[in-house]
């Protein structure tokens, strides 16, 4: 609602990810935990009220195929908040991703979403093409006091 009033923001109705396809979307209780994954019973333990109440069929495509290169400005910041979802959107931004001086990007220590890539993967494939982990924030533990999930802060070399 804010962005909506704000010169040079656009919306665009579509997931980013690997292809060009149409999916489904989990709709969680809670809209932050909605997810192109399934949500595990662990996402619910940790987060009641994030239970699956319903579906709906979403398009996704790669960024190339949403904004032109002109469209993206250095410097650059790609967030990506996307529930379990971050490698598959990184490889849809790939034909772009150098375009992008920093990247800060949500992951998950722990499986919370199915076949979901943990944090220790989203560094890995980053580190590879060049950037580099600078740190995390707004970390969220279980009452065991172990890492649930980090937003990880990159800066390409």
């Amino acid at each position: 609602k804010i962005l909506n009033q704000k010169d040079n923001c656009f919306f665009y109705p579509y997931a980013i990810g690997p292809e060009n396809k149409s999916s489904i979307i989990n709709i969680s209780e809670s809209d932050d935990s909605s997810s192109l994954l399934t949500i595990t019973k662990k996402q619910t333990d940790l987060y009641p009220g994030t239970s699956k109440m319903g579906e709906q069929k979403i398009d996704i495509r790669k960024l190339s195929k949403c904004l032109q290169v002109e469209n993206i400005k250095s410097p650059s910041l790609l967030k990506i908040d996307v529930q379990g979802f971050e490698l598959d959107c990184l490889r849809g931004v790939d034909d772009y991703l150098n375009l992008f001086e920093y990247i800060y990007v949500e992951c998950s220590y722990v499986t919370l979403y199915e076949n979901q890539a943990l944090a220790p993967d989203v560094i890995k494939w980053l580190e590879n093409r060049n950037y580099k982990f600078i740190n995390k924030y707004n970390l969220s533990y279980d009452d065991k006091n172990n890492l649930i999930q980090a937003d990880l802060f990159f800066r390409k070399h």
